[in-house]
């Protein structure tokens, strides 16, 4: 065995990283926990160390068989039946309604979709389930989902399209009467005629030129763009627009920030505003090209915005009082121009200076800082993860955090964060959250390479904590109200109607 062995040296995952944001556009910040899990069984096996490894796949290609494990071993591929439902409810209300308007005015009776990161195939059947329940080819419909990933592992899993019963436990009961046929041990597989709406196909969407061709009423390009940089993002967007009718649209995950790559910036894509449609009009088709329509947000079915409530004060000319012995901090020493106040499921992120304040019982709020930009902000997250949209979730609130401090300009590489709250108030079911949120935002920071650098995670009194994105200054203060912020956050938790159970750390690597 190399001398190098097993353990994965720091210039060994450089030379990782980059190879791997050189194939697949896909940055690998502060992964080296993740590189070592997935690449060193193989190794193992292999009977070599990392550095000849890297020279082994650098001198086969991407495309080679190594390549290909390679790149298959260190991409994420988190999914579900009918995840974040009301993109679906879209291409249902929207999308598909359009396409039997269009054929009843004259047009062709052809939907064309594109799961441009199928994974292991959750998400283009669930497509071609809507679509086979109000497009049936009796009557005369030409139905056709392009369903693609990098990873060539999990599409041979999708081609086969079998399941485990638990997995197709989120398929509406209505189409999944006559979607699947059982198979033995628990587990079923799409039937024949859903398969046949779906063609699979290896893409990688960072490749030159564009990897595919063709005008489909709709993308879905969910959760792939966290993973690259800005370039890299505005490159992609500007294949997956080329792709799409003068009438259709892009639909994106929660929690990404979209470019507009050659006409104007995207504001940040979150809460509702997860669909982008080409601008209608007469216009449309003839004065504006497919690589440079400027795309409109489309507001789609979807839980409520994340939106703090934001109070403009007058400019401050001189720092406030010292906070009294109980605060942790040092008083501002830059004008702060904004206080803003958010609660749980709330996400704000500044370029200028501001305060941000939030109560915390069991709920967890980070403050990500870049300290050379200045730029900073706060989430205030329930519960660790669900598939469920929104930000009451860790795994989304930090996303959705990341991202906009991205598109404001923060340096991801840059970023510090500080973690508060994970109290142990007075309420025997909130006990388990409270744990379970200072795990996993630990190990979520722990996974991202973000240092966290100050926590007042524990305890048993609520806190009233300050962010201020000036200086990265954060006041901690105990408060009195546990009885009334448990009574808040119980019923935050009712009205979420997710169970509180254990999380798996790696479902947080979208």
């Amino acid at each position: 065995m190399s001398t190098d062995g097993p353990r994965l040296r720091p210039a060994a995952y450089r030379d990782i990283a980059a190879l791997m944001y050189r194939w697949t556009g896909i940055r690998l910040y502060g992964k080296e926990h993740l590189v070592e899990g997935r690449l060193g069984p193989r190794l193992t096996r292999m009977a070599i160390g990392y550095t000849q490894l890297i020279e082994r796949i650098t001198s086969a290609g991407p495309e080679s068989d190594d390549g290909r494990q390679f790149i298959n071993s260190l991409t994420t591929n988190k999914t579900s039946f009918f995840r974040e439902a009301h993109h679906f409810d879209f291409i249902r209300d929207v999308v598909i309604k359009a396409a039997v308007q269009a054929a009843a005015g004259g047009g062709k009776r052809m939907l064309r979709l594109w799961s441009a990161a199928s994974s292991s195939g959750e998400e283009p059947y669930s497509l071609a389930l809507v679509a086979h329940s109000l497009l049936p080819a009796s009557a005369g419909w030409d139905v056709k989902i392009l369903a693609t990933d990098i990873d060539t592992a999990v599409l041979d899993l999708a081609r086969r399209g079998e399941y485990d019963e638990a997995a197709v436990a989120t398929v509406p009961a209505a189409l999944a009467r006559n979607a699947f046929e059982p198979l033995p041990g628990g587990r079923v597989r799409v039937r024949p005629e859903i398969r046949r709406l779906v063609e699979f196909a290896r893409a990688n969407l960072t490749a030159t030129p564009f990897p595919v061709k063709g005008k489909f009423n709709a993308v879905m390009c969910r959760n792939v763009m966290i993973y690259f940089d800005k370039e890299t993002q505005e490159r992609v967007v500007r294949g997956l627009v080329s792709c799409t009718r003068a009438d259709g649209y892009l639909i994106v995950g929660h929690s990404e920030t979209l470019f507009d790559p050659t006409v104007t910036r995207f504001g940040t894509v979150q809460g509702v505003h997860t669909i982008a449609g080409r601008p209608a009009g007469p216009s449309a088709a003839t004065a504006v090209s497919p690589t440079t329509a400027t795309v409109r947000l489309i507001a789609a079915r979807a839980p409520a915005p994340i939106a703090p409530r934001l109070t403009r004060v007058p400019p401050i000319a001189s720092p406030p009082r010292r906070p009294g012995p109980r605060t942790q901090g040092v008083p501002l020493a830059k004008v702060t121009e904004a206080r803003i106040s958010i609660t749980v499921g709330e996400i704000h992120a500044s370029a200028v200076p501001c305060q941000i304040s939030t109560l915390l019982g069991s709920c967890v709020s980070a403050c990500l800082w870049d300290p050379e930009t200045r730029i900073g902000g706060m989430n205030h997250f329930l519960l660790p993860e669900s598939d469920a949209a929104g930000a009451r979730f860790g795994v989304h609130a930090m996303e959705i955090l990341i991202n906009k401090l991205m598109a404001l300009g923060a340096s991801r590489r840059r970023l510090v964060a500080k973690a508060f709250g994970a109290a142990n108030v007075s309420v025997a079911r909130l006990l388990p959250v409270a744990a379970q949120n200072a795990t996993f935002v630990r190990e979520y920071l722990k996974r991202e390479g973000i240092p966290l650098v100050s926590e007042r995670l524990g305890g048993v009194a609520p806190r009233s904590i300050t962010f201020d994105t000036a200086t990265g200054t954060v006041w901690v203060l105990p408060v009195g109200k546990a009885a009334a912020i448990a009574r808040g956050e119980v019923a935050a938790l009712r009205t979420t109607a997710v169970p509180v159970t254990p999380f798996v750390i790696e479902d947080a690597l979208f």
